[in-house]
């Protein structure tokens, strides 16, 4: 299975979660602020990042989707038991960390990472609601970590690197001290 490109995906996840609820939409947009933190350490592995985010989304997306609509969503079916804009925000929460868990998973990341889904499940008003977006998002995210996995950075990076994809590091330049002509040809020994 070929996955969207990261602006595409975002673009999906912009139109399909445009449902006039600002509450939804800022923390879609809070948890892309950590995810662009998180992955902007990967910018050497843009593909492997690329990937990243785009089963992140494709995960928050089908979440939401078992929370407010039928199920229909990419690779995940479920329906949730909550069915109200709060399990919806907690299921955005909880898939987006999981997949950067699943990725970031030094000690340091999954705690920082812990501590900022604690943070946003604490925003939410109705605690049933909040436990059902939870294991909806949980589960989302898991069956996506499934399917692509693995998804821990060494793995992702390795696989990129097997298949030739990895872009090189800019090469350094090295000043020569060569004599040229006076309209910038150098000249042949």
């Amino acid at each position: 299975m070929h996955l969207p490109t990261p602006q595409f995906s975002r673009l999906v996840t912009a139109l399909a979660f445009d449902l006039n609820n600002p509450l939804l939409d800022s923390m879609i947009l809070a948890w892309d602020h950590i995810a662009t933190r998180f992955l902007n350490r990967l910018a050497n592995h843009r593909e492997a990042a690329g990937k990243v985010e785009s089963i992140r989304l494709l995960a928050i997306h089908d979440g939401i989707h078992a929370v407010l609509g039928s199920g229909n969503g990419y690779m995940f079916h479920g329906l949730s038991s909550g069915s109200s804009t709060s399990a919806a925000l907690a299921a955005t929460a909880q898939a987006s960390h999981d997949v950067l868990a699943a990725v970031f998973d030094l000690p340091e990341d999954r705690e920082d990472l812990a501590h900022l889904l604690e943070e946003s499940l604490s925003l939410i008003s109705d605690p049933a609601e909040a436990v059902a977006g939870v294991i909806t998002g949980a589960a989302s995210a898991g069956t996506y970590e499934r399917e692509f996995a693995p998804l821990t950075l060494e793995d992702l990076v390795r696989d990129a690197a097997k298949a030739g994809r990895i872009p090189r590091r800019p090469l350094r330049v090295v000043a020569l001290a060569e004599k040229h002509d006076h309209d910038g040809w150098r000249r042949s020994a």
